[in-house]
C-alpha cells in the first residue's frame, strides 16, 4: 500500500483547522469523497453552477461512518447532518463551470473553439466541499465545436496527491504514480500528469482513454491562485514543471484530444 506524503502538512493542518467535522471525530483523518454531476445536460453558460452528488461507493462509505458514530455516541442528529448533507443539493458541494478558462487554454494553440461543459468528477472532503480550494480537485470532460473531446485538470497539490496514492493502490486501474512521487522527491510536470488525468478518466468517466484516445497534445503545465475554484479569475504562469514551488497553490492543465464525441441531442438542447 504506497502512500507518499510529500504534501501531508497541508493534509494535516486542514484536520487540526477542521477537527470538528464528523469525519475528523470519527478518526478518520483526510476524507476525500468523490462527485458527479446530478444531471446529463450540456454546459453552455458560465455564471452556471453544477450541484455535485456523492457516487455510490463514496456516498455508502459516508454513511457507514456517520452510522457507526452515531451508534458510538448515542446521538440520533449524527443520521441527520449526514443527509443535510448528501441526501438533497447542497451548495458547498458544486462544481463552477470554467468555460472562459478552457477556451483560453485551447485557443492558445492557435485555433478557435466553441466548447461546452459534458461532465465533470471532483474530489471534495465530508462537510468541506468547495469551502476549501486548497482540498478540492474537478475534472471537467468538454467537448468543442468539431465534436472533439478535451479534459481540464484544476487541483490542489494536497488533494493531487490523495487522489493519486488512492488510484495508484486501486485493482481497478493500472495506474502507476511512480514517475510523479519517488521515494524521496516528487516531479509534477506535464509528462507524469497525463497518466494521472487518464487514470481519472476512468475513474469518473468509466471509460478507457486508452481505447478512444489514439493521439494528444497537452498544453504546459499551470500554476493557478491558491485561493478559489474559479477558473475565471485566476492568473496562470506556465512553468515547464512544478518543483519545490510552495505548497499552498493550485495546478491546472488541459489535455487536447482526438476522442470523438457522439452527442446525445436530447442532453445537449435539455429536452
Amino acid at each position: 500500500m504506497k502512500e507518499t506524503r510529500f504534501f501531508e502538512r497541508f493534509r494535516a493542518e486542514h484536520n487540526n483547522e477542521y477537527g470538528y467535522i464528523l469525519s475528523g471525530r470519527a478518526g478518520i483523518a483526510y476524507l476525500p469523497i468523490t462527485f458527479k454531476r446530478t444531471d446529463n445536460k450540456m454546459l453552455v453558460d458560465d455564471e452556471t453552477r453544477t450541484i455535485m452528488q456523492a457516487d455510490p461507493p463514496s456516498y455508502n462509505m459516508i454513511r457507514n461512518i456517520y452510522e457507526k458514530f452515531g451508534q458510538l455516541t448515542g446521538d440520533e442528529s449524527i443520521m441527520e447532518q449526514f443527509s443535510d448533507l448528501y441526501d438533497q443539493a447542497n451548495p458547498i458541494y458544486t462544481a463552477t463551470n470554467a468555460i472562459h478558462y478552457i477556451c483560453e487554454l485551447l485557443e492558445s494553440n492557435g485555433e478557435s473553439y466553441n466548447v461546452q461543459i459534458q461532465n465533470i468528477g471532483a474530489e471534495y472532503l465530508d462537510g468541506v466541499g468547495i469551502t476549501d480550494p486548497l482540498h478540492t480537485l474537478e475534472l471537467y470532460r468538454v467537448v468543442d465545436n468539431e465534436y472533439n473531446v478535451h479534459y481540464a485538470l484544476s487541483t490542489s497539490l494536497a488533494m493531487l496527491e490523495a487522489k493519486s496514492n488512492e488510484l495508484h493502490n486501486a485493482s481497478t486501474n493500472d495506474y502507476n504514480d511512480d514517475n510523479m512521487f519517488g521515494e524521496t522527491d516528487y516531479d509534477i510536470s506535464v509528462e507524469t500528469l497525463k497518466p494521472f488525468i487518464y487514470a481519472l478518466i476512468q475513474d469518473y468517466f468509466h471509460i478507457d482513454p486508452n481505447e478512444v484516445i489514439s493521439r494528444t497534445q497537452c498544453t504546459k503545465l499551470l500554476v493557478l491562485a491558491p485561493d478559489t475554484t474559479d477558473f475565471i479569475v485566476l492568473g496562470p504562469t506556465t512553468p515547464e514543471k512544478l518543483h519545490q514551488v510552495p505548497y499552498n497553490v493550485r495546478i491546472g492543465m488541459v489535455v487536447l484530444t482526438d476522442e470523438v464525441y457522439k452527442p446525445n441531442l436530447a442532453s445537449m438542447f435539455g429536452s
